[in-house]
């Protein structure tokens, strides 16, 4: 595994647009929200769906967009993956060679943990839940094995650190990592902030009061920072997107005229593929 680039401004020029384009949006940010900001808004909170991959018919938490024979392959883990999905498949649809294997079920934050496997009762999981989430990790680290991607992405929240099962979760996570073949770069893909905010609770009927409702970078400081640290002793990529959605640890609910989260916790389906080529582009730029 190669040393990487670490800051996600730093991974090539459609990062840095974005980045540079945000910080300038954030310092100007509208009072009052435009027609297109408005069309965006009302399409998330509609529920627009994403166009789904095709998955198992057995094992519905193994999921993939792509080639059925590609050139590359990535495999995508965690809990968080399914708010990418949007941006997966607009991946796939640009990069005809690619597939994307994907390893999800929602709450399975054992997903990237081997060692400290979900138990009964743990953030309020049932037995069946469990049982899933063990099944699912143990074909997917046979999968990695067998299929030698060339991407292996992590996108776990994080939700054990700060607790004391946090080491378990940590051990559990470089176990993975050094499972991984030789040549499969891996990466960690941190949580987005958590707004803390929802654009139907805190934005009034004429959305003129945008610059009191946003969120902050630092509500997601201590995952950042273990899986900083994680990537640092592993050798491997870290990227943070709250690099790509916050600016001066300010997080906005709107992005040029894109609504980025509708619920407060996760990407809003537009957002996500608007994301598409800057998170090619970093998982592109990882390990060169």
């Amino acid at each position: 595994m190669n040393q990487s680039t670490f800051a996600a401004s730093l991974a090539g020029p459609l990062t840095r647009d974005w980045v540079q384009a945000l910080a300038k949006f954030v310092a100007d940010y509208p009072k009052k929200a435009n027609a297109a900001q408005r069309k965006s808004l009302d399409t998330a909170l509609a529920g627009a769906e994403p166009t789904a991959p095709t998955c198992d018919v057995d094992n519905t938490w193994h999921c993939w967009y792509g080639s059925d024979t590609p050139a590359r392959t990535w495999m995508v883990m965690g809990d968080s993956a399914q708010q990418w999905w949007p941006a997966l498949h607009a991946i796939t649809r640009q990069h005809p060679d690619l597939r994307v294997e994907m390893f999800s079920v929602s709450n399975c934050v054992n997903s990237i943990n081997p060692d400290g496997l979900l138990r009964v009762g743990e953030f309020g999981t049932t037995p069946d839940l469990v049982a899933a989430c063990t099944t699912m990790h143990d074909a997917a680290v046979e999968l990695l094995r067998t299929n030698r991607p060339s991407r292996l992405i992590l996108m776990g929240g994080g939700l054990r650190v700060g607790t004391s099962r946090e080491r378990q979760y940590t051990d559990g996570l470089k176990q993975l990592i050094r499972s991984a073949p030789r040549r499969t770069t891996v990466v960690i893909v941190g949580r987005v902030p958590s707004w803390n905010v929802t654009p139907s609770g805190c934005l009034n009927e004429e959305l003129t009061n945008l610059q009191s409702c946003f969120g902050r970078a630092t509500t997601n400081q201590n995952v950042a920072a273990l899986f900083s640290r994680v990537a640092r002793e592993m050798d491997i990529t870290f990227m943070d997107v709250r690099t790509l959605l916050c600016s001066s640890n300010i997080c906005p609910l709107f992005i040029g005229n894109d609504v980025v989260t509708a619920d407060g916790s996760r990407l809003a389906t537009g957002m996500a593929a608007v994301l598409a080529p800057v998170l090619y582009e970093n998982m592109m730029a990882a390990g060169d």
